[in-house]
């Protein structure tokens, strides 16, 4: 049976995807502490920050 299908477990799973969600949230936040000071990182970030003014541009 799948893990996502509608029991008596549902509640659960929607509960334990949060906690997956907010421990993603958190990993994300340490990677860009550590990543962001070198210049991979900053490199990375300049192009995410220019993918997301495109994005927003094509969007208008």
């Amino acid at each position: 049976m799948s893990p996502w299908a509608a029991g008596p477990s549902a509640g659960r799973t929607e509960s334990r995807s949060r906690n997956d969600e907010k421990l993603t949230v958190i990993i994300v936040l340490a990677l860009g502490v550590v990543i962001a000071p070198t210049p991979v990182g900053e490199g990375i970030l300049d192009f995410l920050g220019q993918l997301a003014s495109g994005i927003t541009d094509s969007s208008r």
